[in-house]
């Protein structure tokens, strides 16, 4: 993850911290989101394999305010059969 810098910010050390951890967030959830377009799995789908709600699915993994824990990323990534991995990147990549 690198910023860019524009009109929007980061302007402070703060704030570069915050869109660090929102731009994580958001790179989670698109990245479950494409796993489950790419093998056909609904979000229904993923709820019945988590043995959990479809409600329970959107509130945790996909809302605006969705914060999963890694053991709970864990489970939806091992319900789809999917291996994920974290990369550390340095800001020029």
């Amino acid at each position: 993850m690198f910023f860019h810098e524009n009109i929007f910010g980061p302007y402070n050390e703060a704030e570069k911290k915050i869109y660090f951890i929102e731009q994580f967030r958001v790179d989670m959830q698109f990245t479950l989101q494409r796993a489950l377009n790419d093998n056909k799995i609904t979000r229904n789908e993923l709820a019945k394999r988590l043995g959990k709600t479809r409600t329970y699915v959107d509130h945790t993994y996909f809302r605006n305010s969705a914060n999963p824990s890694l053991i709970m990323l864990a489970k939806a990534f091992a319900a789809i059969e999917q291996e994920i991995k974290f990369t550390l990147l340095k800001d020029d990549q």
